[in-house]
């Protein structure tokens, strides 16, 4: 068998690490969508490296013959004899779309969460004890008893 040389169309490449799953000794990523690769892989690395090649989701793994220089053009028009290019691109498209509508309904949930949270009535005097006691100070109410010993005190007053 010819020696081999991978060739990634970048461009194609949508950073889905299929790849560098089937062959991390040829494939890896960097980030979320940097792929680094070895153009010229071992020969014992050539059933990986085939079958990351046919795993990529958008075929952007082509295996050139050395020497030949057209197996890019041969995968290309292949693709496109399929209608496979239009077909994934769009497809790619399409879920660029959806993932990006996703975000923007998500972050507009988020702000009405946060509207609502904002516009909900409080009442300060029932939900912060230190307000209580002032209002309950300036209305000449003692100060509700704190303190274990002082509600003891307090309820025996009360029922005494």
């Amino acid at each position: 068998m010819p020696h081999m040389k991978l060739v990634v169309d970048l461009t194609r490449c949508q950073g889905y690490a299929q790849c560098a799953f089937l062959a991390p000794s040829a494939f890896s990523m960097r980030g979320d969508e940097a792929l680094l690769y070895d153009p010229d892989p071992s020969d014992e690395l050539r059933e990986r490296v085939l079958r990351a090649a046919a795993a990529c989701p958008v075929q952007a793994i082509v295996l050139d013959p050395v020497g030949s220089g057209n197996g890019a053009r041969q995968a290309e028009a292949a693709r496109q004899a399929a209608g496979l290019s239009r077909t994934t691109s769009s497809l790619n498209i399409a879920l660029k779309a959806m993932n990006e509508n996703a975000q923007r309904d998500l972050a507009s949930a988020d702000a009405a969460a946060a509207k609502a949270k904002l516009l909900t009535p409080t009442v300060p005097e029932k939900d912060d004890p230190n307000i209580a006691a002032a209002m309950a100070a300036a209305s000449g109410q003692g100060a509700p008893p704190v303190g274990v010993a002082n509600r003891l005190a307090a309820l025996k007053a009360k029922l005494g």
